[in-house]
């Protein structure tokens, strides 16, 4: 049931976010409720709770007030780099504002960067994006082993950096063709022709 998802949603979120704050792994015992804790991926589930509150009319109608301005998603863009040059290491509200970035571009169509988030190249990185977040480390280990004869080559360094990225879209661009694209191709079957509350509001909204 999709309230009672959102609920373990976020216990889930609180439980991580206090452990992360204000436990230190060096003064507990190491068990799996605590190992499972410090790797909760919040990144991945402020991403899910942002999904959960705009396909809901209530919580869209709230969301649009937030993030409804057509200048909201360049204010948490700038924001999120800001807060990520500043705290550097501590990442958990760069989450939480690239969460809000992602709603204020999805929220309203014509929002101040949608003619960036056009441009071919952004379209087809989103597109394989998935893939790129399950390959990169597969991509960046098969690259460290493949040029390990290459004279300086350093796989933390920038060139070793744009090596691997351009190495992974590849990848990813192949998996996604290859591989996603036949079973994406499939989900119409199982998609509803209802359209939600949320969505049609959406395309009501000035």
């Amino acid at each position: 049931k999709p309230h009672r998802a959102v609920a373990i949603l976020a216990a889930l979120l609180a439980a991580a976010l206090a452990w992360n704050m204000f436990a230190s792994p060096a003064t507990h015992p190491r068990n799996f409720a605590l190992v499972v804790l410090s790797n909760v991926p919040m990144a991945i589930c402020w991403g899910c709770g942002v999904a959960f509150a705009l396909h809901y009319r209530e919580s869209f109608v709230f969301l649009w007030k937030i993030l409804g301005n057509r200048w909201a998603p360049a204010v948490l863009l700038a924001l999120s780099t800001v807060v990520l040059a500043v705290l550097e290491r501590n990442v958990i509200p760069v989450h939480f504002l690239f969460g809000l970035l992602v709603a204020s571009c999805v929220i309203r169509e014509d929002n101040i960067l949608a003619p960036l988030l056009r441009q071919r190249w952004i379209v087809h990185t989103g597109m394989i994006s998935y893939g790129m977040y399950l390959l990169h480390g597969l991509v960046y280990d098969a690259l460290g082993k493949l040029l390990v004869w290459v004279p300086g080559w350093q796989p933390h360094s920038v060139v070793g950096f744009v090596v691997a990225l351009a190495a992974t879209i590849g990848v990813a661009t192949l998996s996604f063709r290859y591989y996603e694209g036949p079973f994406l191709r499939l989900k119409s079957r199982f998609e509803s022709a209802t359209v939600s509350p949320a969505v049609a509001l959406a395309q009501s909204a000035p």
